[in-house]
């Protein structure tokens, strides 16, 4: 099956497909990072499926996993990638302030 990884985080992924798998199904995951890195092998776990008929329906065909096997390089390249994907999207976080 091939899929694209949409709001990937460092517990999961949300995978838009033709033919989502059920709740509760056990898959392995590989993950295209970029041209420049290897590819990245996880085993997930399907947490919820959505079989609608369009994708023009505001939610498009597709499955929530949850990362259940990681290797640890792999989870560090992805959590840094997401860092650092929030950071271009607001590269001025809020930061709380006080006065005394």
């Amino acid at each position: 099956m091939s899929g694209e990884t949409k709001d990937v985080s460092h517990g999961g992924a949300f995978i838009r497909c033709r033919e989502p798998l059920k709740p509760n199904e056990v898959l392995e995951v590989s993950i295209s990072v970029s041209l420049l890195c290897p590819r990245v092998q996880v085993t997930a776990e399907v947490m919820w499926s959505n079989f609608s008929t369009s994708d023009d329906e505001g939610r498009p065909r597709g499955m929530g996993v949850r990362f259940t096997n990681i290797d640890g390089t792999d989870q560090e390249l992805i959590s840094a990638l997401v860092t650092d994907h929030l950071q271009k999207e607001d590269p001025h976080p809020y930061q709380e302030t006080s006065t005394v």
